[in-house]
């Protein structure tokens, strides 16, 4: 894994398996044991009723750790760890943060590109800043990525 990710989710309600906890499959963020498991990203299928399956099962129901919370709890993983939520209800409480290492080299960059954290996700509010602090840790990050073209 290229180039490695914490997130950091804190709750401010209760989520429990049938109201949007996080659900990960723990280990996968391991080499070996990730690579086993990259079928699950290309091979599936959206029933009628909009459900994806994958191996004929639905995601909900793949094997998995349910992370039951209450308000104040704090969740950090590794951003590779295979991880979703089902069953989010409307207006759910949360704060979800990414932290990582300044990207350096083209596969950091690309890793970021590959789960859309490049300039097009980024805010205008990030990608235009006139503050400096904000403009001093934006720009190289976008000049990082002007490079890669």
């Amino acid at each position: 894994l290229p180039y490695r990710r914490v997130k950091i989710m804190i709750y401010l309600e209760s989520m429990s398996r049938e109201t949007g906890a996080l659900r990960v499959i723990p280990g996968s963020h391991q080499a070996d044991f990730r690579r086993s498991l990259l079928p699950l990203n290309r091979l599936h299928v959206e029933t009628e009723d909009g459900a994806v399956e994958r191996f004929g099962v639905r995601g909900e129901d793949l094997p998995c750790t349910t992370l039951v919370t209450t308000p104040g709890d704090v969740v950090i993983f590794d951003q590779y760890l295979y991880h979703a939520v089902f069953h989010k209800k409307a207006g759910r409480r949360y704060i979800a943060m990414k932290f990582a290492a300044k990207p350096e080299t083209p596969e950091h960059f690309a890793a970021l590109e590959r789960h859309h954290q490049g300039p097009p996700d980024l805010d205008d509010a990030f990608r235009h800043a006139t503050r400096p602090r904000i403009k001093a840790m934006v720009q190289p990050l976008l000049r990082g990525f002007a490079g890669r073209s």
